[in-house]
């Protein structure tokens, strides 16, 4: 795959717990001629999908967190006609009709977290669900983006804080985390 330019990754192969076999392939970063090794971060993108729910399933475990509570709960900005609508287990099961509005991509790395909300629900507000909440299902990054602000609202703390205090620190994933702006 490598010689037809079909893989660019890094590959690990582990035995009862000993790395045999560990290598970068291709580029980490093609502007800038970076070779992939075995110590390169990749973005996992849609697997912190699996983080943000066992970080809300944690908060409802602690009684911090109800699973039929709404969005305007924690986000009262929200336009209330949805937002009293739809429920955290809806968030999570992407049965919250949401759609994450086209053109929003460009303030993915705002530097303010409320100017990706004001941006998300002016085009929410303009362009509509998808569905009535509840009565279907829809992948939904926007779902989890709002989960994460849950969490934030529910701890007092950043995504990233909880993540590491209640996932990353007590697995020992050092070299898992969260991308930051410029990096």
């Amino acid at each position: 795959y490598v010689a037809h330019d079909q893989f660019m990754g890094t590959v690990l192969v582990a035995e009862k717990g000993k790395v045999v076999f560990a290598k970068g392939y291709g580029l980490a970063d093609v502007d800038r001629n970076m070779p992939n090794t075995p110590e390169t971060k990749f973005m996992i993108g849609s697997i912190t999908k699996q983080f943000t729910a066992m970080l809300v399933t944690q908060l409802v475990e602690k009684g911090m967190l109800r699973l039929d509570q709404t969005i305007s709960d924690f986000i009262p900005e929200f336009p209330a006609d949805i937002g009293k609508v739809i429920t955290v287990e809806m968030l999570l099961n992407h049965a919250s009709g949401l759609r994450l509005p086209e053109g929003i991509e460009k303030y993915y790395s705002a530097s303010k977290k409320e100017e990706f909300l004001q941006e998300f629900i002016k085009q929410q507000s303009e362009e509509g669900l998808r569905f009535d909440p509840g009565k279907g299902y829809a992948y939904s990054n926007a779902g989890y983006y709002i989960l994460g602000l849950i969490i934030e609202k529910v701890t007092g703390k950043s995504y990233e804080e909880v993540l590491r205090g209640q996932i990353l620190g007590p697995l020992g994933m050092a070299d898992t985390g969260c991308a930051k702006k410029g990096q």
